[in-house]
């Protein structure tokens, strides 16, 4: 039996319920009640991958088993060549060459904090237009 794969199942096993995941963790802001909802989803969601991969590996034997070695579930691998770098930036973190790496974290969150305070600067801008009203 030959089993098709088709794009977005050849980097991982449930590529639908990724988005479902990334739509439910990707919120602008996060109350306590969208973090239930978010982990009550989530944890349904990987029971219920246990069930339906256990149905798939009774339906298709060994060409399932081999596509389950081969493709992660839910989180696609880095590339090889992707990987490697990140071996080699590892291996020189190791030996005390980490000052990029620090540079490049430390702009990440500029980056972050400089993305957030403008939606901060708006929400309260709308706060006092509507405490005018």
């Amino acid at each position: 039996m030959i089993v098709a794969t088709p794009a977005p199942y050849r980097f991982v096993r449930h590529p639908l319920y990724l988005g479902f995941l990334l739509a439910f963790w990707a919120a602008p802001t996060m109350t306590v009640a969208h973090l239930v909802f978010a982990v009550a989803t989530t944890a349904y969601i990987v029971v219920a991958i246990q069930f339906e991969e256990r149905d798939l590996a009774h339906e298709l034997g060994g060409p399932y088993q081999e596509y389950r070695r081969r493709v992660p579930m839910l989180f696609p691998r880095l590339p090889r060549r992707l990987a490697a770098t990140t071996a080699a930036e590892q291996a020189a973190a190791r030996r005390g060459r980490s000052i990029t790496m620090r540079h490049e974290s430390a702009l990440t969150i500029v980056g972050l904090v400089s993305w957030a305070i403008p939606d901060q600067m708006r929400l309260s801008g709308r706060l006092i237009l509507t405490t005018r009203r």
